[in-house]
């Protein structure tokens, strides 16, 4: 058995949207591509301490990175900004 939701259509006119019961004009910035990271590290890459930092400090701007993709967006995102 299917159901319609009435809070999720497309305005008249065609150039937004309204997902939940909130509005998403057209103007909606798409997210920045995120950067793929370096996957290939062997023993001895990450010698020294500040390499180490550096690899960890990678990744933590790739996760906040997604965070912030997947939550943005008139607060309607694949998670909930709050």
């Amino acid at each position: 058995m299917s159901s319609y939701n009435s809070l999720n259509y497309e305005k008249q006119g065609g150039s937004d949207w309204v997902v939940g019961g909130t509005l998403l004009p057209a103007t909606e910035t798409q997210a920045a591509k995120i950067a793929p990271l370096k996957t290939t590290y062997t023993t001895g890459d990450l010698a020294t301490e500040a390499l180490i930092i550096a690899a960890m400090n990678s990744t933590n701007t790739a996760i906040n990175a997604i965070i912030t993709a997947i939550t943005q967006g008139s607060g309607v995102g694949i998670l909930s900004a709050s």
